[in-house]
């Protein structure tokens, strides 16, 4: 059943607060900023109180706030595919982080056959950049309509010193990584604040290494307790290897929030260099993380790929998430609707007045693009993911986690446990509301041309060349 969600008083009252008048502006430019590994709690407008990330609040003050925006797969390429393609995996083809298609001989564009948003957009006069961590493939080359390429060559890198592809060639840049990732993006709007851009701020940070921070955002939380951090046991049945290094570590906890710190400063330099070029009436500010993190929660640290069996809790699939433009998108205001990855590009799109992704395929994406203007929407509060061997329903008071081949399914009341604590999946009682929604979940991905279990429920990691192969012949 779909409910009308108010997101806002009235649009007016929107336009109002932001003190500009009251129709809405087309934005010129939009800027991306995309962390890694970063969940909702590490920021102080979501509640915080020791993280230090006063530009980050105050873009998400001045703008819209969402709590409830999710990832679709709970680690750092696919998610990112479907950001881009508003695929879910099962018909993008990445089910996992790419591992050895990024650069050298066995390179493969994962992306190459689908439409993107980015390419939409430079199809209608952007110029599009990206600055930091691309993680879909064979990083040494611009793809996907960008035509300015300042790429990491795998998915993570050094923070002091590291390599970067510029202009096909890959060599090592001094400093530290999160700045210099700053300092091309920055570059990038100078060379193209006459013209309408998209760029896309990629940052590596807050993920591991735990090493190579800059001692000035270390020494603001050397002497912090922590009291952010629930400080659970480690779970010894379920710990990967991230786990068992991190929970309980104390260097581990401030290296992760001076990351944090890090991008907030830098995120605070991207906010001054669009006001010095009069640019920040005309810029949508987007801030995300690919994926959501756990510090601690369940005793686990990391995301989705930190357990044995993979785990979606809600730390691992949410992520923080606002948009900030003003005098077209509300100052002050708060959504809770359920958003996934695979809505952003159709919101992006509508939001920009330009037309939808022609992917040829079913796609499960709904705009809010209505809702960042401050409209009222009927909205069904339902997100859906994957993770190779798990899929999962979850709506406001329900969670359910398929996982196929002798893997233990989850379900959880949400209402009377938020925290996802006790597994109802066998319980008696529950076997009716287990079957709904699985039910409701297996005609989801049936809708989406994504029934065939062949496609997910083998455990062996799915982002290879040959696998892209499978897919096709599937006419998926």
């Amino acid at each position: 059943m779909k409910r009308r969600d108010f997101i806002t008083t009235t649009a007016a009252a929107g336009w109002a607060a932001c003190g500009k008048h009251s129709e809405p502006q087309r934005p010129q430019n939009v800027v991306l900023i995309l962390t890694d590994d970063q969940g909702p709690r590490t920021l102080g407008v979501y509640g915080n109180h020791e993280i230090r990330t006063p530009h980050c609040d105050r873009l998400a003050r001045e703008g819209m706030l969402f709590t409830r925006a999710f990832c679709t797969t709970p680690v750092c390429s696919p998610s990112r595919a479907t950001l881009f393609t508003g695929q879910i995996p099962s018909q993008q083809g990445i089910h996992d982080w790419v591992r050895n298609e990024n650069e050298g001989e066995g390179a493969y564009a994962f992306l190459d056959d689908e439409a993107t948003f980015s390419e939409v957009l430079a199809a209608h006069g952007y110029r599009v950049g990206l600055s930091g961590k691309w993680h879909m493939g064979d990083s040494a080359r611009p793809q996907e309509g960008f035509d300015y390429w300042f790429a990491m060559p795998t998915g993570g890198n050094r923070y002091q010193n590291p390599p970067m592809y510029w202009n096909g060639e890959k060599r090592a840049y001094p400093g530290y990584t999160t700045d210099i990732v700053t300092d091309k993006a920055l570059a990038f709007i100078d060379e193209s604040k006459d013209h309408p851009f998209f760029c896309f701020v990629s940052y590596n940070a807050p993920h591991t290494p735990y090493s190579g921070t800059p001692e000035k955002y270390l020494d603001l939380y050397r002497d912090c307790p922590f009291e952010t951090f629930p400080g659970e046991p480690l779970n010894e049945p379920i710990a990967h290897n991230l786990s068992r290094r991190n929970v309980g570590n104390r260097e581990s906890k401030m290296h992760y929030y001076a990351m944090v710190t890090a991008i907030d400063h830098n995120v605070g330099r991207i906010a001054v260099k669009l006001d010095d070029l009069k640019l920040s009436q005309d810029t949508l500010i987007i801030f995300l993380s690919d994926h959501g993190f756990l510090l601690e929660q369940h005793g686990l640290w990391g995301k989705g790929n930190t357990s044995w069996p993979f785990n979606m809790y809600d730390e691992s699939m949410l992520v923080p998430a606002f948009f900030h433009h003003p005098g077209s998108i509300p100052g002050g205001r708060t959504s809770r609707i359920f958003t996934s990855f695979y809505d952003f590009a159709p919101t992006i799109l509508e939001y920009l007045d330009l037309p939808p992704l022609a992917s040829g395929k079913p796609l499960a994406g709904r705009s809010y693009a209505a809702a960042l203007r401050g409209a009222e929407m009927e909205w069904d509060n339902v997100v859906y993911g994957e993770y190779q061997y798990c899929r999962m329903i979850r709506d406001e008071y329900w969670k359910y986690i398929h996982r196929t081949e002798g893997f233990e399914s989850e379900l959880y009341d949400l209402r009377n446990d938020p925290g996802e604590r006790l597994n109802l999946a066998e319980h008696e009682d529950y076997a009716g509301r287990k079957m709904s929604l699985k039910r409701r979940m297996d005609e989801w991905f049936t809708s989406l041309e994504c029934g065939d279990e062949d496609l997910w429920k083998n455990a062996e990691q799915k982002n290879l060349p040959s696998y892209r192969r499978v897919l096709k012949n599937k006419g998926a």
